[in-house]
């Protein structure tokens, strides 16, 4: 989805403003690489990320410094929207989990959550510590979100790989031997 139908403006007073205005270009961009990181996830993806977000032990201290972040700088409008935006790039495994059992519903509902701080932590990341935004946001990396950790000259260096690469990418391992 491009950042026109994710990023909402609106009017005041004859100004426009955009949902994320309180942020730099940089954190813009790098919370919607997130977004579109997660409108990539199977089901199994969000509810793996869920799994590995509860059993690490910092994750309320994570939660703690991001909540103090928000605050701090003034960004509760920011977090507002950007927790919306969560919502509608997990619609589409809200669609496929309709059929599956409670359980899995439970842990779509606990992922949406989980990656509601994950994506605070990427927008507020230069005024966290590092672990702060690593433990937030590792278990979407681990599930397959590749582009989530990476900074925006890195990520763009890694689509171009693989888009050259192709399938060649994965054999690297063996080519250099």
């Amino acid at each position: 989805m491009d950042s026109q139908h994710r990023l909402h403006t609106f009017r005041s007073r004859g100004r426009a403003w955009s949902s994320l205005g309180a942020l730099s270009d940089d954190e813009s961009r790098s919370v919607e690489r997130f977004l579109d990181a997660l409108q990539e996830l199977s089901l199994d993806g969000w509810c793996a990320a869920v799994a590995i977000a509860c059993a690490n032990a910092r994750y309320t201290d994570a939660q703690i410094a991001v909540s103090a972040a928000i605050a701090k700088h003034d960004l509760t409008l920011t977090a507002w929207f950007i927790r919306d935006m969560v919502e509608t790039a997990i619609h589409g495994a809200k669609l496929l989990a309709v059929r599956r059992p409670p359980r899995t519903r439970r842990a779509l509902a606990s992922a949406r959550a989980a990656a509601e701080w994950a994506a605070l932590a990427t927008a507020v990341r230069p005024r966290l510590q590092p672990i702060h935004h690593d433990v937030l946001c590792e278990p979407f990396e681990r599930v397959g979100a590749r582009s989530i950790m990476r900074t925006p000259a890195t990520a763009l260096f890694h689509r171009r790989v693989e888009g050259f690469a192709g399938d060649r990418l994965s054999r690297l391992p063996e080519l250099e031997a």
